[in-house]
């Protein structure tokens, strides 16, 4: 059913819940080759929260996989539920799937160089647009969590300081998505720095996007509004890795290796405690102020830093 006919769909976006035309092709994804060949003959009154288990345990996928197939199914029931269909939902206490996943490889500083060559030229080749290629510079010079990098606009670009805000958190629901501050366990409001050349793709990137005002995403997403998904980046980044003559054969290398990568060259540059202050593994707290005087203030602490962060990528 196309997207603009589900009567769910419409039903949630005339309460203002966001949902995008990636995640109706998700779920319906989910539907036609899980839900539908397990339960497609079934009554639903028929189905218990046991079986719901059983299967979903069997399913040759991922935890985080088994769980999004589970979201699914929830709406499916709690909209039967609401119509009558059913007395009672079977996946209202349905376990969900703690993460099991692969423990993530890092990159070389030399195919960290392959990735970002400083020729322009060559640049363009292996990410063929230019917000791929700012997108992953600003992940692979950062460390910035992915809810952190999708949730950036452009007012949190320190342009005369060269570093980026990180106060906001855009969190993947099962049916929605939404927006919110750094928690305190992952760090709280923090800076970090950019390397010359991450700042000036960015400056470049904001001449030609489409959404250039303070309060639009840096990376916004194919509907007008919403930030980019979650899943575009691993699609951009395996892209270019083949471009670049990367070999990922028996390597768990996902854009998340690149928050490792990070931690693991900074680890040999840089202090602990200023480490820390970068990544958001502080626990301290942060000023929520717009023009955060205490966080910038804490641009001293780090700046010894400098250095470090423009040997990241090459010049």
């Amino acid at each position: 059913m196309p997207r603009d006919r589900c009567p769910w769909i419409k039903k949630q976006l005339a309460w203002d819940h966001r949902i995008g035309r990636s995640h109706a092709k998700s779920r319906r994804m989910i539907l036609v080759n899980h839900i539908w060949p397990a339960f497609g003959d079934r009554k639903l009154r028929e189905i218990r929260k046991a079986e719901i288990e059983t299967w979903l345990a069997g399913l040759p996928l991922a935890n985080q996989s088994k769980n999004h197939v589970l979201y699914a199914l929830k709406v499916i029931m709690r909209e039967a539920e609401d119509a009558g269909i059913i007395e009672r939902d079977p996946t209202a206490k349905t376990r969900i799937f703690g993460r099991n996943y692969a423990a993530r490889d890092v990159f070389t500083i030399e195919e960290i160089g392959k990735l970002f060559p400083p020729d322009p030229v060559e640049l363009r080749r292996i990410h063929r647009s230019d917000d791929s290629a700012v997108m992953l510079m600003v992940l692979a010079s950062t460390e910035i969590r992915a809810g952190e990098w999708r949730a950036l606009q452009w007012r949190d670009v320190l342009w005369d300081r060269q570093a980026l805000i990180i106060e906001r958190s855009i969190k993947s629901q099962s049916s929605e998505w939404e927006i919110g501050p750094v928690s305190q366990q992952k760090g709280g409001e923090r800076l970090v720095l950019l390397p010359s050349r991450t700042l000036d793709a960015l400056r470049s990137w904001r001449e030609k996007t489409f959404a250039s005002g303070d309060k639009d995403w840096i990376f916004p997403g194919r509907v007008a509004g919403m930030p980019i998904h979650g899943t575009a980046v691993n699609d951009r980044l395996h892209s270019a890795m083949k471009r670049a003559a990367i070999e990922a054969n028996g390597r768990n290398l996902v854009a998340h290796s690149l928050r490792h990568t990070y931690n693991t060259i900074m680890r040999r540059r840089l202090p602990e405690d200023t480490l820390h202050a970068l990544t958001g593994h502080s626990s301290r707290a942060m000023s929520e102020r717009y023009d955060h005087p205490q966080l910038t203030d804490r641009l001293r602490a780090i700046e010894g830093a400098r250095r470090a962060v423009e040997g990241l990528l090459p010049e």
